[in-house]
C-alpha cells in the first residue's frame, strides 16, 4: 500500500493530483481549447458578426448574452481541445 494514500479520504496531500500523468496532459489543453473559445467569442462580437455586438451594446441584458456565447464557445473548445488532445496519444496495437 502507498504511504501516501489514506484510506478514509484518498491522497493526503494536495500534489497528488498532479502526479497523474493525464491531468497534467490534458488541463494545458484544456486551457488552451478555453482561451481559443474566449478569443473566438470576442472576436465575433468585435467583428458584429450577424449583429451581436448591437445585441450586446443596445439592449438591457446584453452582457447576459455576451456571457452566453462566451461560455457555449469556452465548452466547445475546451472539449474540441481535450479530445484531440486524448486522441492524439500515441499507442500500441496489441
Amino acid at each position: 500500500m502507498d504511504p501516501r494514500r489514506d484510506d478514509k479520504t484518498g491522497w493526503n496531500d494536495v500534489g497528488a493530483f498532479w502526479r497523474v500523468d493525464i491531468f497534467r496532459y490534458v488541463l494545458p489543453h484544456l486551457l488552451a481549447g478555453c482561451i481559443a473559445g474566449i478569443v473566438a467569442a470576442s472576436g465575433v462580437v468585435a467583428t458584429n458578426l450577424g449583429g451581436l455586438r448591437d445585441l450586446v451594446i443596445h439592449t438591457e441584458g446584453g452582457w447576459i448574452a455576451f456571457a452566453l456565447l462566451t461560455f457555449g464557445m469556452v465548452v466547445t473548445f475546451g472539449s474540441v481541445a481535450i479530445g484531440a488532445a486524448i486522441m492524439g496519444i500515441p499507442w500500441e496495437r496489441s
